[in-house]
């Protein structure tokens, strides 16, 4: 099982260089794939993404998850611009050859929690999700569990996968507040079935102390370890928001990584 995971790094570390920079060198270092942060290719023609796909292709590297934000719970005016970012972002995806989009209902941290939602907020994120699921079954929308959003709680996010009901509305385990209360390891049980993406970094990374080697909210070798040993066989990203990333940390991260998830 472990040989099938499929390790990525997060174009966002790199968000000021240009993604034909980016690729080569997380090629270099070794990385399965990039994680296309939205910003990397927005205003992009057909003609540039067809080159970003050759360049990928060319260096045996993977773009498997393009990453655009909605916000599904805000009012009409952003619900019906995510809707058409939703639109855009499928069209980028199958360029890209991207078969994952990461998705919202909403962006923190000033984003809707799941303890204030109302009910017609909840009506509108799952109409919203519905639609967007609806747009291609053969991609994989894989709603990011986050602060300030309706997928903030282990409870939350089961109850979106059960009202949306879209057998491509998939669970990306980024985590969360809820998760340390329960324990990562049991959060990731609960949530296992849906499960086809994950973002690592430490829950309150920030620059310098969110390394996914260094000791933080997370002991990332028991969770890697955990993940393996219950059968998780789909993608994972390493997921640095913050600026300025040193190349030196992707490094460090995969070798970490790496050693997990691939030798026994």
């Amino acid at each position: 099982m472990a040989a099938q995971i499929q390790l990525n790094f997060c174009s966002i570390a790199f968000r000021h260089d240009p993604l034909e920079q980016i690729i080569p060198r997380l090629a270099n270092i070794g990385y399965d794939g990039v994680e296309v942060f939205f910003a990397h290719v927005d205003g992009m023609n057909v003609a540039g993404l067809q080159s970003i796909r050759r360049q990928a292709d060319e260096l045996q590297i993977r773009l498997p998850v393009f990453s655009p934000y909605f916000c599904l719970t805000r009012g009409s005016a952003e619900y019906d611009q995510t809707l058409r970012t939703a639109i855009h972002a499928v069209e980028v995806a199958h360029i890209l050859g991207a078969t994952k989009i990461r998705t919202f209902t909403d962006v923190g941290p000033d984003g809707l929690a799941s303890a204030q939602a109302t009910n017609a907020h909840w009506e509108q994120a799952v109409r919203g999700l519905q639609t967007i699921t609806a747009m291609d079954r053969n991609l994989e929308f894989v709603v990011e569990t986050h602060e300030q959003t309706l997928a903030d709680t282990v409870d939350t996010i089961r109850r979106l996968i059960r009202e949306v009901s879209a057998p491509n509305l998939k669970v990306n385990f980024q985590s969360c507040k809820d998760f340390l209360y329960r324990g990562l390891n049991s959060a990731f049980d609960d949530l296992a079935p849906w499960i086809s993406h994950m973002h690592l970094h430490q829950t309150t990374a920030s620059h310098g102390d969110g390394w996914v080697e260094t000791v933080g909210d997370i002991d990332f070798s028991n969770f890697i370890t955990h993940a393996k040993r219950a059968g998780y066989c789909g993608s994972m990203s390493v997921e640095y928001c913050w600026h300025d990333v040193p190349l030196e940390r992707a490094e460090s991260a995969h070798h970490y990584l790496a050693d997990l998830l691939f030798k026994t």
